[in-house]
């Protein structure tokens, strides 16, 4: 069964039961209400017929008094004058009963009767007992409720068009996220639409529009690792393969062989350190075992970062300077190893692209640390800068592709955020943002 059917069954069901209680809580409280005003006719008729002394239609018998309210009304049941005095008389032989056990209705042969026992004023007389026939008073509640369950079921019908409706007004986006889902489950995440609807639903319509559009972007990515892969892995076993196809048939003897071999052993390392990358990379986003977190000195890091650096700095000419406030020691609960490298690897991008100077400036905000990296080179290429931190995705003087998504991925599981911008004055900056120990 669909899950509208259901959901309007349900609404049915709840509604008409509600309908039923009201009804009946309502049945009741009209009866009730009916009752106690028709005694309290007969109790301001029968004061007022003691205090002036009417005429009334009474019975004496041995005990009390028997008075019909209205003394002029016509009873249904009763059809003729003997019969209605027959009637007084079976009340009064009950008359001492009711009095004592202070009942308030009396069922006779024909119909059931409201009753009232007033004292009289004479004390020495016996009291009165005033009955009423309840026919008329059913009579009149038949009617009102007859009126109010037409009312009711025009009601109903309207509340369950009414909640039909609703039902349908949510769950039409249900019907719809359904749709895009199967695509998402038949891999065409590109094909997914966003549902615009309100509340919860459109919250997670909204994620799954997200998830969809994160999920085309790592497809896109895993064919452009496998094609990237195969390239930057082609490349170097070409090499491989020339060189040692020329030494063994002595197309390079000498000085040339040996260089050959050397290329060969630097396309080998290589090869070697791109399959560590790559292994490392897809350890850091499977394997929640990989980091070993430790308390870390951040100061420290940055200065064991531009120590190993220093060299490479050098060699292109780069001036790498560290600022920072002096004399606070700010800690981080991390990976040493994997935060140092996720550093390293930002830090030497900088080196590689920058004119002259790159600067590592380090803040304490309130509850992170901040560490920007800044160098003046000519900033980072509007076309990959939407993909900078993907796999095999390198600039103009990159190695592999795959520095900056290490980076991102060792901050991103140590409940950091890295970002990267290009200044107007030149230069690209990355600011990656991490929780302290206070």
């Amino acid at each position: 069964m669909k899950l509208l059917n259901q959901i309007n069954i349900a609404f049915a069901f709840l509604i008409i039961f509600l309908f039923i209680i009201m009804f009946l809580l309502m049945n009741n409280l009209f009866e009730t209400i009916l009752e106690e005003n028709q005694r309290g006719k007969m109790r301001e008729q029968a004061e007022a017929a003691l205090t002036l002394q009417p005429e009334m239609e009474t019975k004496p018998v041995e005990s009390s008094e028997v008075v019909f309210f209205p003394s002029s009304m016509s009873i249904p049941s009763v059809k003729d004058k003997h019969e209605q005095e027959q009637l007084k008389v079976e009340l009064a032989e009950n008359a001492e009963k009711i009095v004592e056990s202070g009942q308030s209705s009396w069922i006779g042969k024909d119909d059931k009767y409201l009753i009232e026992t007033i004292e009289n004023y004479d004390s020495s007389a016996k009291p009165i007992i005033i009955a009423s026939s309840i026919s008329p008073l059913k009579k009149i509640q038949y009617d009102f409720m007859t009126k109010m369950f037409i009312i009711f079921v025009i009601g109903l019908i309207f509340a369950l068009c009414l909640s039909f409706f609703i039902t349908r007004k949510i769950i039409k986006p249900l019907h719809l996220l359904q749709t895009e889902l199967n695509k998402v489950k038949e891999r065409r995440f590109s094909d997914v639409c966003l549902i615009k609807a309100n509340g919860e639903v459109g919250t997670i319509a909204d994620c799954v529009y997200e998830l969809a559009q994160e999920l085309d972007i790592y497809h896109h990515s895993q064919k452009e690792f496998l094609q990237n892969a195969s390239h930057e892995l082609k490349t170097p076993i070409m090499n491989i393969q020339g060189y040692a196809e020329g030494i063994r048939d002595e197309v390079f003897t000498g000085e040339k062989a040996t260089k050959g071999l050397e290329i060969m052993i630097g396309e080998c390392s290589r090869m070697k350190r791109m399959i560590t990358e790559m292994l490392l990379l897809a350890k850091l986003e499977s394997d929640k075992n990989v980091f070993k977190l430790q308390k870390v000195n951040i100061n420290f890091l940055l200065k064991e970062v531009i120590e190993k650096l220093q060299l490479l700095a050098n060699q292109h000419q780069v001036e790498l300077e560290i600022v920072h406030q002096e004399g606070t020691d700010s800690f981080l609960y991390v990976d040493e190893d994997k935060l140092l490298q996720a550093l390293l690897n930002i830090v030497s991008n900088g080196i590689r692209h920058a004119h002259n100077k790159v600067s590592i400036t380090m803040e304490t905000l309130t509850s992170n640390i901040m560490i920007k990296i800044k160098d003046d080179g000519e900033g980072i290429d509007e076309a990959i800068f939407p993909l900078i931190f993907h796999r095999f995705i390198k600039g103009k003087n990159g190695e592999n592709g795959l520095g900056l998504a290490i980076s991102r991925a060792i901050i991103e599981r140590s409940n950091g955020k890295i970002q990267v911008e290009n200044q107007n004055e030149g230069g690209a900056t990355f600011q990656v943002t991490l929780p302290f120990i206070k």
